[in-house]
This record gives C-alpha cells, structure tokens and sequence, in this order.
C-alpha cells in the first residue's frame, strides 16, 4: 500500500469522517459563541456610550441654561459697566446652581477623554466661584450703603471714615467680580469647544455591531468551517 492508499484510507473511513464532523460541528458552535459574545459585548458598549453621550449634552444644555439665566439677570449689567467703575447691584443665587453636576458625577468618571473632563471640572468650578464672589460682593454692598445712609443720617469724621473704607473694599472686589466673571465664560467657551471637537454637541449614532478586526477572525472561521465541510463530502 502507497503512502497516497493510505491517507485516501483514513480520509474515507467512518472514525475520519465522525470526526470531522464533531469538528465541523464544534466550529459552528464557536462562530455562534463569538457572535454572540461579540453582540452582546458591543450592545453594552453602545448603551454605556449612548448614556455618556446624553450626560455630555446635558451638561452642554446645564451650563447653557446657567449662563443665560445669570447673564440676564447681572451679567450683562456688570458688562455694561466700565472697567473701574464700582459694581453697586447685588446678584444672590436662589436655587443650587450646581445639582446637575452633582447629581451626575459618577457619568464624568467615565468620560474617556481627559479634557473634557478638565473642560467640566473647571466650568462647573468658576461657575461656583463666580457665585461665591456675587455673595460676597452682594454683603459689601449692603455694608456700603448702611455705611451710606449712617453718613448720611448723621455726618460725622467717624462715619465718613467708615464710609471711605467701605467703598475702598467694594471698589477691589468689583474688579476680582469681573475678574470671576471673565474666567467663568472663557472656561465655558472651552467647555463647548471641547465639546464639540468630540461630538458631543450632535445627534447620537450608533455604531456598527462588527468591526473590521472581528470581522477578519469571523471569515477564518467561516473559511475554516467551508473547507472542513468540502473535505467531509
């Protein structure tokens, strides 16, 4: 018997062909293993995408919302204001400015990209900041014109003197409110850059189920699997 009598042999025998089967048949059930994992594997990646995505533009719409809200009622009158000129109104936030972004926070530790996790931290942080200066500058205010009207009421070197003092301090934090409020719109304007550099500001779009990578492991398997089942009949 010839070397080629013999392999012809152990190909055409009933063992050679019930394992090639169990061969043919263990492929197919890893193909599905591997789709299905893969399906599996890229729907949970679309969700946590897709929940990022939507954190993201809320935080877009957040800090939109916040800035409109503060520009109508003070922001655009301290604009309107010369560079030296004494801030003389008042501006208290009646609400928490800041619950979307605690109310979230665990979405920002997923946010891959790190400036855009920078570009949130420091937006949210002038936007507190800001308001710090606001309440403080508010309780300057109010001492101002106490000091004002106690002059006023009863002129006297003692109240003109505290009068003085009064409207030193309110004159320097005037300019560290302004200070507060042009850090606060330029992180903002960042903020929104990054955004949009990544996308964030668009619709979502789901991506693709298979991938280039895994669809070169998926048609050596179906190559493997062709030629096995040739080889059988």
């Amino acid at each position: 018997m010839t070397y080629w009598d013999l392999i012809k042999t152990i190909v055409t025998s009933s063992m050679f062909s019930s394992f090639l089967s169990a061969l043919v048949g263990g492929l197919f059930t890893l193909a599905g293993v591997i789709i299905a994992h893969k399906i599996s594997s890229t729907k949970q990646l679309n969700k946590e995408s897709k929940q990022i995505h939507g954190y993201l533009r809320g935080v877009s719409d957040d800090i939109d919302c916040l800035w409109h809200l503060y520009y109508l009622s003070a922001g655009e009158k301290l604009e309107s204001l010369l560079d030296d000129d004494l801030v003389p109104f008042t501006h208290m936030a009646e609400q928490d400015y800041l619950s979307y972004f605690h109310g979230n926070i665990a979405f920002l530790t997923k946010v891959e990209n790190l400036d855009v996790r920078m570009s949130i931290n420091l937006a949210y942080s002038h936007i507190k900041a800001l308001l710090d200066s606001w309440r403080l500058h508010s309780e300057l205010v109010r001492t101002y014109e106490e000091a004002y009207f106690l002059n006023l009421k009863d002129p006297s070197e003692g109240h003109e003197n505290h009068l003085d003092v009064t409207k030193k301090h309110l004159l320097s934090n005037s300019a560290n409110l302004r200070g507060a409020h042009n850090n606060c719109k330029y992180n903002i304007e960042e903020l929104r850059t990054e955004l949009h550099k990544i996308g964030a500001l668009s619709e979502w779009v789901e991506p693709k189920i298979f991938y280039s990578a895994n669809k070169k492991k998926l048609l050596i398997v179906a190559f493997v699997i062709v030629i096995s089942s040739m080889v059988i009949a």
